[in-house]
Formats: C-alpha cells, sequence, structure tokens
C-alpha cells in the first residue's frame, strides 16, 4: 500500500471516529432549563443587584424609548395615529410595536443619521480642502474636526483647562498654550 492512500484512509477513519464520539456524547442540555437553572442559583443581595442583574438595554435604553415614545404619543393626532396603526397592522406588526413606539425608532434614526451624513461631509470638505491647498479653510476645517470626540463627550476643552490651571495656581498656570484648538493664556485669564 502506497504512504498517500494510507493517510488518506487514516485522516478518513480518524474523521468518521471523530464524528462518532461527537454524536455519542452526553445527552443535549435543553438551553432554556440551563438559563433557569443558573437564574435559580443567582442571589441578589439587595434591590441595586437585582436591578444591576438585568441586561443593559433593559436598564437604559427602554426606559429611555418608553419616555420619547409617551412624549411623541401625546403629540401626534388620532388619524395619524391610526393610519399608522393600519399599515404596522398590514405589515404584520413586527415585534409588536405601537404607532409611538414606531416614532421613537423614526425620530432616533433621524438623528443618528445626521448626525453621521454631517460628521462624513465634514471630514471629506477637510480633506477636498487639503488636496485644493486651501490651507485656511484646511485649518478651520481641521480644528473642527479635532473638537469633534471632544464635542461627542460633552466636555468643554477651554473650561476644563481653566479648571486644571486654577487648581496649579501661581505662575505656571497662565502659560499654557494648545496650538491644535488655538486656546492661550489669554483666553485661559479671560475664563477666570
Amino acid at each position: 500500500m502506497e504512504p498517500v492512500t494510507l493517510l488518506i484512509a487514516l485522516v478518513a477513519g480518524g474523521a468518521v471516529l471523530l464524528i462518532v464520539y461527537a454524536l455519542s456524547g452526553s445527552a443535549p442540555v435543553d438551553p432554556v432549563q440551563a438559563r433557569l437553572t443558573q437564574l435559580g442559583t443567582m442571589e441578589a443581595k439587595n434591590l441595586e443587584e437585582l436591578e444591576l442583574q438585568a441586561p443593559f438595554i433593559e436598564r437604559t435604553l427602554r426606559p429611555l424609548g418608553a419616555a420619547l415614545s409617551n412624549r411623541l404619543s401625546r403629540s401626534t393626532n388620532q388619524s395619524f395615529t391610526d393610519r399608522t396603526e393600519k399599515r404596522l397592522a398590514l405589515a404584520g406588526n413586527p415585534g409588536e410595536i405601537r404607532t409611538a413606539d414606531w416614532l421613537a425608532v423614526k425620530v432616533v434614526g433621524a438623528v443618528i443619521g445626521a448626525i453621521v451624513f454631517w460628521g462624513a461631509l465634514l471630514v471629506f470638505v477637510t480633506a477636498a480642502t487639503h488636496v485644493l491647498q486651501l490651507t485656511l479653510f484646511t485649518d478651520f476645517l481641521a480644528r473642527v474636526v479635532g473638537y469633534l470626540p471632544t464635542l461627542a463627550a460633552g466636555i468643554d476643552p477651554v473650561r476644563s483647562l481653566a479648571a486644571s490651571a486654577s487648581v496649579l495656581g501661581g505662575a505656571g498656570a497662565g502659560v499654557v498654550l494648545l496650538p491644535d484648538n488655538g486656546v492661550s493664556a489669554n483666553s485661559l485669564s479671560r475664563l477666570k
């Protein structure tokens, strides 16, 4: 027998043995029963731990969505609500959502879409001004694009820098310069 044929036979035999071993394993575990068993063994010591055991979406996004949904349901007229309910029913009532829930999804989608659109447009315009060597516009737009992450995080760099300078005190506090966003010692002194 040739070595290649022998090797192929051994690999095929090993594969058959692995398949038989995998199929003859222990009885399949019902995932629902396993989760119920896991939940039954967990004990919360107080109300805070019990609330923290809920998934993140249930703790944060659902209450925010419910509040937005309630506000939208109060601001829509009855004919619009009836039309939307009819359309949702014709669509098979996906996820059994109400009209206000659907409007909340549309509003959040529109806001996120607008943010993505204008952010991408700003980045591309910045790149175009750089390619066209329009240095004044490029510098301005580069500063705006550089500020976007800070804006998204909700941090005002001028005020946080002023706060850190006042903590430092003394002569060194007024000499802080940030060339990337144009904050200087003069602008810091005006904030104090």
